[in-house]
């Protein structure tokens, strides 16, 4: 690493201004000197877990840094400040480090990805031991991963104007949010469907704040947490036209599937299972024709077996256990509403 050293070394003839470290058999502290790649774009360090390190504050120095990838348990310590001077980022990744503490607020203030219109930026702390408030990314972020941390509640300030904040942060551009294997505890957060009507009355502009935060949203994962209450009607009737995949599983939510569900819904994948969930299941779910998994399991439904489901066309996955489902399953004569002929069952 002491090339880094040589600062006469002005000149490299690489075909891109990337420099990756991980996958290597290098040791030993992340060299202060990285600070003289004045030009480098793009920089990717996985630390292992026998050389533990803080990050160096000479990474902040990389002003030009488009994208910031680290990873491994050897990296631990807390986000450093200087993160918010690499106002160019387009890629910022934390993921399977030893880091801990609260995110730092500064990670939204990152501007520069908006006005750069960074279509593919990035924002993942996944699987660390971050606790405390959700850190809030960026404007134009697609996939925001904060999985299997300590995370617990949203900042006070969007929890009062949640709806706004969402709307003028994320319109248009978040495709993956996932918040799965956390500590939430509580309703489902408002700032995901929350009806706009009430905050906007003043202009004389009435619209559902879900119409517009969802309009990009293809997967929502809040699985393992201790979400409470109901499933909101809109993330199942509202947001069905993109989104792929719903995973609620693991939490406390009870009530009554939505039972609205559009024509041509676009969900692939739904996942509800061990919550407390009762009643039946919902019949519009049969305008769910990309339907490729359902798993209901470890609820409280009381319904007939759901024979109404083999009309799913490229249904595969299929998991009902401990519920209270009755009645006989089988294929019968002629495929139609009440056919329990399913067709390409994988899992069942």
């Amino acid at each position: 690493m002491r090339i880094f050293e040589n600062k006469n070394l002005t000149v490299v003839p690489l075909t891109e201004l990337l420099l990756l470290c991980s996958n290597t058999n290098l040791s030993g502290p992340i060299p202060s000197s990285t600070s003289n790649l004045k030009s480098l774009k793009r920089l990717g360090i996985a630390a292992a877990g026998d050389f533990q390190q803080e990050l160096p504050s000479s990474i902040g120095e990389l002003r030009s840094l488009t994208s910031l990838q680290l990873s491994g348990s050897g990296i631990v310590g807390k986000v450093p400040s200087w993160v918010a001077y690499l106002t160019s980022l387009e890629t910022l990744q934390f993921s399977n480090c030893g880091l801990s503490g609260q995110m730092p607020s500064f990670i939204g203030n990152l501007k520069n990805l908006s006005t750069l219109n960074c279509m593919h930026a990035i924002f993942l702390v996944s699987y660390n031991l971050f606790e405390g408030l959700i850190p809030i990314p960026g404007p134009q972020t697609q996939l925001f991963d904060c999985s299997n941390n300590r995370l617990s509640s949203m900042p006070s300030n969007f929890e009062t104007s949640c709806p706004e904040k969402f709307h003028h942060r994320f319109e248009n551009s978040l495709v993956l949010l996932d918040l799965s294997n956390n500590d939430f505890l509580g309703s489902i957060p408002s700032c995901l469907m929350e009806d706009m009507s009430d905050h906007l009355n003043k202009q004389a502009v009435r619209r559902k704040f879900h119409h517009r935060f969802v309009k990009s949203l293809v997967l929502l994962d809040l699985s393992n947490n201790d979400f409470l209450g109901s499933i909101p009607s809109c993330l199942m009737e509202d947001m069905s036209d993109d989104l792929n995949v719903l995973n609620l599983k693991g939490n406390q939510l009870h009530g009554r599937l939505p039972n609205s569900i559009k024509q041509d819904c676009a969900f692939g994948a739904l996942d509800f299972s061990d919550n407390r969930i009762e009643g039946q299941l919902p019949g519009s779910l049969v305008a769910c024709n990309d339907l490729e998994a359902f798993d209901i399991r470890n609820n409280r439904i009381d319904d007939t077996f759901p024979c109404w489901m083999s009309m799913l066309p490229i249904l595969q996955v299929l998991v009902l256990k401990s519920d209270k489902f009755v009645g006989n399953v089988g294929p019968s004569v002629s495929r139609d509403e009440n056919s329990c002929e399913f067709m390409k069952p994988r899992i069942f």
